[in-house]
């Protein structure tokens, strides 16, 4: 059975936004894989660990391709220096989710609930990268949730949706949310 997924020229018009075409390509790429990860569930309903493992991974795309809009959108943001002046911030590749957060903050690519929603999301994420044994950890499947995931669902369609209507994207009311596709 072959999965079929929205074409990445379908994400990419929403990412209107970015300038940056091999970003704009990368971010539509990942945005397909998380559909395709939603079908998969839908298709072979799987087992409470594995159904936490597919939760958690798609929580990690999730924040992947925030993290990656976030950056895309600082790198071509031009700061005013004075009346007749405007540079680009400086913004290392190797610049970090906490830095890349607060300067979305700062120069209002996000709200400050954004921001916080979005600070929750990596939170998680980090947690996923690092597991340190601990006492009383609990087990994969009891971790990453349904419930936790939909939270996440959420925070994603909050940050998209902002930057939609910010960016003036028309038709973002048409926008294939993956946790909502069909087979």
């Amino acid at each position: 059975m072959s999965i079929q997924v929205t074409i990445a020229e379908a994400f990419k018009s929403y990412l209107a936004f970015i300038d940056d075409w091999d970003k704009k390509k990368n971010i539509s790429y990942h945005l397909q894989y998380i559909e395709f990860l939603y079908k998969i569930k839908k298709i072979h309903e799987p087992t409470l660990t594995t159904l936490s493992l597919s939760n958690k991974t798609i929580i990690i795309e999730y924040f992947t391709v925030i993290e990656a809009i976030i950056d895309a959108l600082l790198c071509q943001l031009l700061v005013k220096v004075d009346e007749n002046h405007f540079v680009q911030i400086e913004i290392n590749e190797y610049t970090g989710a906490d830095e890349l957060l607060k300067l979305a903050k700062k120069y209002k690519i996000i709200s400050q609930d954004i921001h916080t929603q979005l600070g929750q999301i990596k939170g998680t994420r980090n947690r996923i990268h690092i597991k340190r044994p601990r006492k009383k950890q609990k087990y994969e499947y009891k971790e990453y949730t349904k419930e936790l995931l939909e939270k996440y669902e959420k925070t994603f369609k909050v940050f998209l949706e902002y930057l939609f209507k910010k960016n003036n994207i028309a038709e973002y009311k048409k926008y294939p949310w993956p946790w909502k596709v069909k087979l």
